[in-house]
């Protein structure tokens, strides 16, 4: 199965890209979702979390996410715990999801791709990369964060010229949804054509 890590920093679009790769058929594995997935209400991880911070962390009995980001991106060592619990069984997870998938390749979308060094796990990378004032106001208004919170989770993301430096693909997010529809389809074409000579 020929693997694409799609990567980016936040609010760069990472997610209408993959979006747009799996309205052509592709199958999308998302690091975020199965994180969702392992730290869902009765699961081991879940019960891990509560017991390290706490049950200010509960809300209308699941983990208020929100709440969540704000504990680790405060403080690095609540960061370096919670990935040491979670990013082990993220990886095992998508390479379980690589096995059975059934598209000609696959994405997966990891944001801590480059940080976390899981280039190992994949055979291309393309970067997602936009102008820092859409990067901003997007992932505040998705979010429904503030700039203090954004400005610690960029400021603990590896920075976008430093992502670049790892890209095979570059994919720049700065128009409208029909430009970057087009530079998809594009990739799509030479993704396609590289899983069938893999």
């Amino acid at each position: 199965m020929y693997k694409v890590g799609l990567t980016g920093g936040i609010g760069v679009g990472k997610s209408t890209v993959s979006n747009i790769f799996q309205n052509h058929g592709i199958e999308i594995i998302d690091a975020d979702h199965i994180a969702a997935e392992l730290i869902s209400p009765g699961t081991k991880y879940y019960n891990d979390i509560v017991d390290n911070f706490g049950n200010c962390i509960i809300k209308k009995g699941t983990l208020n996410k929100r709440m969540l980001r704000k504990i680790i991106f405060s403080n690095l060592d609540n960061k370096i715990w919670l990935e040491n619990l979670l990013h082990p069984q993220i990886i095992k997870e998508i390479m379980l999801k690589v096995s059975s998938a059934n598209s000609p390749y696959c994405i997966l979308v990891i944001p801590l791709l480059i940080e976390k060094n899981l280039q190992y796990i994949v055979d291309t990378i393309l970067v997602v990369k936009t102008n820092s004032s859409l990067q901003k106001s997007r992932a505040i208004i998705r979010d429904q964060s503030n700039e203090t919170l954004f400005e610690s989770i960029k400021e603990m993301q590896a920075k976008q010229k430093e992502l670049l430096k790892y890209a095979d693909d570059i994919i720049e997010n700065n128009e409208d949804k029909e430009s970057l529809t087009a530079k998809v389809v594009k990739l799509h074409s030479k993704y396609l054509s590289n899983s069938s000579n893999k």
